[in-house]
């Protein structure tokens, strides 16, 4: 709903395997097939990667023919070609939520709210941004 909500084909959704190997074949035949997309935003920084290393293995550049973005914003995404750009949560902060509702529980509450936690960017080149 949201792609539809932001004028975007469904088919711009690519489900994959839950191993490296299958994925980066099913990224690789989306990478290289028509109608390639400009941007990537995958669903962990991992699968990110393996569209880093499909891009480079077709020649697609990366951020110029490619904008790739993660989500985790883990810090081996710095250390990747491009650097991979990313958003998630920040650690320390979901440290201290879970904590916070594990006292709770230990003192025999229950946690009576969700704890909503903002999501940060972590900007580097494979955006075309950082």
């Amino acid at each position: 709903a949201a792609l539809r909500g932001a004028g975007l084909a469904p088919a711009a959704v690519v489900r994959t395997g839950l191993d490296r190997h299958t994925t980066r074949a099913q990224v690789r035949d989306w990478l290289s097939g028509p109608g390639r997309p400009e941007a990537v935003m995958a669903t962990a920084d991992g699968l990110a990667v393996d569209v880093l290393t499909v891009a480079q293995e077709l020649g697609i550049s990366v951020p110029d023919d490619l904008a790739v973005m993660g989500f985790g914003a883990t810090a081996a995404g710095a250390h990747t070609w491009p650097p991979l750009s990313s958003a998630g949560h920040p650690l320390d902060e979901m440290g201290r939520a879970a904590v916070a509702v594990l006292a709770d529980l230990r003192r025999g509450e229950s946690p009576v709210e969700d704890r909503v936690l903002d999501v940060g960017l972590v900007l580097r080149r494979s955006c075309g941004c950082g």
